[in-house]
């Protein structure tokens, strides 16, 4: 995480224990949200799973042609993708998920679109994915938990971190 001191002490006594204040800085509230998430058990609120705070490439087919972009996050059921380009509530369509660094090859899920996110600069869409069995579940699963187990261990590149 990345901050600023805000304040230090150096002696304590007997009202306060030496120690400091961090500012955090507000780019830094993805992984903030997933901490606190983790801590309290996997759940960042009562309608969603915890949310892997990662930037991985998207390819993707949208109504104007072939799109690439980026994650914003994403779990065992699906992910946000960054666009511009909105696609429609419902629809579906066939991602194209390139894992960090060369250990993974490029990863295929068809998903359909849950929602759409237009305020601000963080636009883009929300997807559910579409599993053609329960061994595709479990393969996706495995690539989010080896994912999450290296974000965890900071073996990540800064490039993927949000």
């Amino acid at each position: 995480l990345h901050g600023v001191v805000l304040w230090r002490r150096t002696a304590g006594d007997a009202r306060a224990r030496p120690g400091a204040g961090i500012g955090i800085d507000n780019a830094e509230q993805a992984k903030i949200r997933y901490l606190l998430g983790y801590v309290r058990g996997g759940l960042i609120d009562v309608r969603e799973r915890r949310r892997l705070p990662v930037r991985l490439r998207v390819a993707y087919t949208a109504q104007k042609g072939r799109r690439v972009n980026f994650t914003r996050d994403l779990n065992e059921e699906g992910a946000f993708v960054r666009t511009a380009e909105m696609l429609e509530i419902g629809a579906a369509t066939m991602l194209l998920i390139s894992p960090p660094g060369g250990d993974y090859r490029p990863v295929e899920v068809a998903a359909t679109v849950t929602r759409q996110h237009v305020q601000g600069g963080d636009r883009g869409v929300g997807v559910r994915f579409d599993f053609r069995d329960e061994q595709e579940r479990a393969r996706w699963g495995a690539f989010v938990h080896k994912l999450e187990s290296d974000y965890l261990e900071g073996k990540l590149s800064d490039d993927v971190l949000l």
